[in-house]
């Protein structure tokens, strides 16, 4: 989810990657229609439905999916464009650029940077420099690449110190990674690491059930170990600085951090 500012008027974007996991047995099952259409809609916030951005018409999705999992808007009251940037992480792998009407503009797929996008979770317009950049977080490749806001890739970060970075949200001057790998990471105003919450654990990955817990019948819950983080997804955070995490779970975690 994003919100965004209009005028006067606070909106959300939701992105719905157009996949479900269904009980069976005990066990979760993705749905297996193929191929996955997924939507990325705007609404007010009491649920009023305001603009609904269409799949763009390409050949990669004549029979692939579309699964988009984040949206990042350069926003007019910023002084910005009002383009529109959406990150399809389980379809096709890319991003593609809209401009505020909805009107298709281009695709970046990583080959013009760093290396070709796997599994671009999120994105983030990040204006704590002096010029706005588009941030793209290449999960599979433990990478942020780095993107001016017309498409031209500037620079990639991150190859020596993340694992998984799936989620992105400013703290001050400071920006968080989520990391899908049981911890955020917290960068500094040169994206220089300056802490860490959680702790990085390769096992959890292997763990049986994974991202939950199974027993020895194969029976399916929510791994739940106190303030332990174990798949730390999307992140937010408000005026009062509480840091809000949701984690993937069958079942899902909401976590609220407060600052001391």
């Amino acid at each position: 989810m994003l919100l965004v500012r209009e005028d006067d008027e606070e909106l959300l974007w939701i992105s719905d990657n157009g996949s479900k996991m269904r009980c069976c047995d005990g066990t979760y099952q993705a749905d297996t229609q193929q191929p996955i259409r997924g939507n990325v809609v705007q609404f007010r916030l009491d649920g009023t439905e305001v603009f609904r951005l269409d799949m763009p018409q390409l050949e990669m999705y004549d029979d692939g999916s579309y699964c988009p999992t984040q949206v990042a808007v350069d926003e007019e009251h910023f002084g910005g464009s009002g383009d529109i940037w959406v990150a399809d992480c389980y379809g096709q792998s890319v991003v593609h650029r809209f401009d505020k009407s909805g009107t298709y503009m281009m695709t970046l797929d990583g080959t013009s940077g760093a290396g070709r996008f796997t599994q671009p979770h999120a994105i983030y317009l990040d204006r704590r420099g002096a010029e706005p950049e588009l941030l793209v977080a290449d999960r599979r490749n433990k990478r942020i690449q780095v993107f001016d806001l017309g498409g031209s890739f500037l620079r990639s970060f991150g190859e020596d110190f993340l694992v998984s970075p799936s989620g992105f949200a400013r703290y001050g001057e400071n920006l968080l990674v989520t990391e899908l790998d049981a911890r955020i990471t917290v960068l500094g105003p040169d994206n220089e690491v300056k802490a860490s919450i959680g702790d990085y654990d390769p096992a959890v990955r292997t763990r049986p059930g994974w991202p939950n817990e199974a027993d020895d019948k194969g029976t399916q819950r929510p791994p739940l170990h106190g303030a332990q983080f174990n798949t730390p997804h999307g992140v937010a955070v408000d005026t009062d600085g509480n840091i809000y995490v949701t984690e993937w779970l069958i079942g899902g975690r909401l976590v609220k951090l407060v600052p001391r």
